[in-house]
């Protein structure tokens, strides 16, 4: 933090390797070097945001293969860092420095160029703070590192003022607890992504603007330069906020410095801020020109989200892995804020079929809890519930469903139930009540049924004081609607999708065009499901004694390729995925019409079980499908116990 491009804090990456990691000796070993990191440290200070992530020590760690010094492997004593970094970067060429003895060794799972492919968006019309847009996308790739999602406003000229620039995360719910991270899946990473169409506008009092703050691991920060009172020279600074989106601390490049080394600067009251305006050119440059100007205040600048000024906005998407490579999607939408509701924020779900309103002021957003599979909306203080409980392959009994989600919780109706009807359909409304930790709860909730999805669902208001029950449960009632989602899911334009193997204990990417069938022991793929194609994929879980992955291997390169002619072994290896260690063989073969094949054959165990990964196609054709097929397919074999 805060230091050269090409350093990284020690600290913060060990804590994010202990407690990410799944191998517990390396878990271990971080914490241990954490430990050690406190014993040594005489002096340290930073800002309340900063602080949880620097241990005030950096170690050589460029963001990009493209960035690495091989001169770096020859004058470092660490060279157990060294080798990580080998590794890491391995199979991407780094810089040649002219010297001898630093050549990488090769990468067993190296890098790829990501690819971000936008599959469906919803709603097409003009979106607003009430109705949210969601953009689905599939990310193909590995060794993913970081996404961005950026928001810039069409100008009329062509131009774009990028309003908003933060870290693409996945929620993820522990022990009750919502938790953003960044988190990609290998093979295909197949996500919804929903903009609030709410953009920040920074203020000193007097004047507001709409500005790009930048969000990165929870940091918040806008760039500009400051002049001070009676002063023409600029320096370039940074604004960094705290929580209360009020300003935290300044820093600024020390002049002269040789480094890319920042200090702390104190801003004086009176001065000039100006921020610095990204903009966007027609032809995609990225063009820097000093922004809006404030008079900075004793305590300095704040920000807040507001609705975004009706415009058209361009949605980007930009992926990056390990090795620097890039891959970019984006979707342009019309905003239409003039007429919505400041005070509600909607909330779509595209599984479900559904949009309803909360309160937006000292409300949390909408959550969902796959521990109990609901969806969960409250007020800060925890005394006021909008929740949504699913039924599933329901047969469409309202009063059933309704019983079905209170038995979950021991609960029963109150009371007579009343027939209503939300947005055209049919509903059955219901009481209850209970006691919990934070006191006597009141419940009114109403239960429907989605006939296309054999889906029941129940759509509950839930609060203390019953002036509060009743302003949600209208909230609810009044503007609930529902819509087609499997007309939306029709439209969708995925390659992938999930497939799932007979035994139920791995999950696997196949492309949507590809058809199956059983070819022996095998799941076999093949584009249109042509049994005939010599382009396939192949997947066994086998009945094998051997728990060696070697002797696994060779026993199926024996049995299924070897008697085929002109059959060659061009070698075997160890392919060390994201996910799972593979034994790897590769081969050539001339099929029956005299065809050339190329193949490659995988064995990995879990829990002393072999599975194989067997992929085949023309040779003059094998190294494309490779890159585009079968690489995913084997990247994104998972086991279902680690999704």
């Amino acid at each position: 933090q805060g230091g050269p491009h090409f350093n990284i804090d020690i600290g913060h990456f060990m804590v994010q390797v202990a407690e990410q990691s799944r191998d517990e000796e390396l878990a271990d070993a971080a914490r241990d070097v954490l430990a050690a990191l406190r014993e040594v440290l005489i002096y340290g200070q930073a800002g309340t945001q900063l602080e949880q992530f620097t241990s005030y020590y950096n170690i050589y760690f460029p963001e990009r293969s493209t960035d690495l010094y091989p001169i770096y492997f020859e004058w470092t004593p660490l060279q157990s860092w060294a080798q990580m970094l080998r590794s890491f970067f391995g199979g991407v060429s780094a810089r040649s420095s002219g010297f001898r003895g630093v050549s990488a060794a090769p990468a067993a799972a190296p890098s790829l160029v990501p690819r971000v492919n936008i599959t469906n968006i919803y709603p097409e019309a003009a979106v607003s703070v009430n109705l949210p847009v969601t953009v689905s996308m599939e990310v193909t790739g590995r060794n993913i590192s970081q996404g961005a999602f950026t928001v810039d406003q069409i100008q009329p000229d062509g131009t774009a003022i990028r309003l908003l620039s933060a870290r693409i995360v996945t929620e993820v719910v522990v022990d009750g607890v919502a938790d953003y991270i960044n988190q990609w899946n290998p093979g295909v990473d197949d996500s919804d992504f929903t903009w609030d169409t709410e953009l920040p506008v920074v203020s000193d009092g007097e004047t507001e603007s709409f500005e790009q703050v930048t969000t990165f691991d929870s940091v918040s920060s806008i760039s500009g330069r400051y002049r001070f009172p009676g002063q023409e020279r600029w320096v370039e600074v940074t604004v960094i906020f705290n929580d209360d989106r009020e300003t935290e601390s300044v820093i600024s490049r020390i002049e002269g410095a040789a480094s890319a080394a920042l200090s702390p600067i104190r801003l004086e009251a009176g001065g000039e801020f100006q921020t610095y305006r990204s903009v966007v050119t027609a032809d995609g440059r990225v063009r820097i020109e000093p922004g809006t100007s404030f008079i900075w205040p004793e305590d300095g600048i704040t920000y807040e989200y507001k609705a975004a000024p009706d415009a058209t906005y361009d949605l980007g998407f930009l992926v990056e892995a390990v090795g620097g490579t890039t891959g970019f999607g984006n979707v342009q939408i019309d905003v239409n804020n003039s007429e919505a509701d400041p005070e509600l924020a909607g909330y779509v779900d595209n599984d479900w079929g559904f949009i309803f309103q909360r309160p937006t002021e000292d409300w949390f957003g909408v959550n969902y809890f796959p521990d109990g599979e609901f969806l969960q909306t409250s007020s800060f203080d925890n005394e006021q519930f909008i929740f949504v409980y699913p039924v599933y392959e329901s047969d469409g009994d309202l009063l059933d469903i309704a019983e079905e989600v209170l038995g979950r919780y021991d609960l029963e109706i109150d009371g007579r139930t009343r027939d209503i009807e939300v947005d055209g359909q049919e509903a059955l409304q219901f009481e209850f009540s209970y006691t919990n930790d934070t006191g006597d709860f009141l419940g009114r909730a109403f239960s429907i049924y989605i006939e296309d999805l054999e889906l029941g669902l129940v759509f509950s208001a839930e609060a203390i004081d019953e002036d509060d029950l009743d302003f949600l449960y209208d909230l609810l009632v009044d503007n609930l609607t529902f819509f087609d989602v499997l007309a939306f899911r029709e439209k969708d334009t995925g390659f992938w999708e999930s497939d799932t193997f007979d035994s139920e204990v791995l999950r696997y990417p196949m492309p949507v065009s590809w058809g199956y069938f059983e070819e022996g022991d095998w799941y076999a793929y093949t584009p249109d499901g042509d049994e005939d194609s010599a382009s396939r994929a192949l997947i066994q879980e086998l009945r094998s004694t051997r728990d060696d992955e070697a002797e696994v291997l060779a026993e199926l390169l024996q049995d299924e390729v070897e008697d085929n002619d002109d059959y060659q072994l061009v070698g075997t290896e160890t392919y060390y995925g994201e996910v799972n260690t593979w034994e790897m063989a590769t081969y050539t073969y001339t099929n029956r019409d005299g065809e050339a094949i190329s193949g490659r054959m995988y064995v990995t165990l879990r829990d002393d079980v072999p599975y194989a990964l067997w992929f085949e196609a023309p040779t003059e054709e094998f190294d494309a499908t490779f890159r585009q097929v079968f690489t995913v397919v084997l990247d994104g074999f998972r086991f279902i116990e680690e999704q």
